[in-house]
């Protein structure tokens, strides 16, 4: 049986903290996708990325954590199974 890992989204200001979780989630088999902000994953989301969960910072520009969940929550189809936030 081929099983393939689901796809994490990862969002993170912190270029060092998004490439050490993508090579940490890549090594144990994970497909990952990154974004630099809540704005940029909502619209990867828009464009049909549905990740079974999504790691996050809080406290990022142009758009915090809370900002993204806060509308993420207003489009049922964006929905993901599970949510996690990274502590500030």
């Amino acid at each position: 049986m081929n099983y393939v890992h689901p796809t994490i989204l990862v969002i993170d200001d912190q270029p060092d903290a998004r490439a050490g979780l993508e090579i940490m989630l890549r090594r144990d088999g994970y497909t990952v996708e990154t974004a630099a902000n809540g704005r940029e994953a909502l619209d990867k989301l828009w464009r049909g990325l549905r990740p079974c969960i999504i790691l996050m910072d809080l406290m990022m520009p142009v758009m915090t954590g809370y900002e993204f969940r806060q509308e993420q929550m207003e489009y049922p189809e964006s929905e993901t199974s599970r949510s996690s936030c990274i502590p500030p």
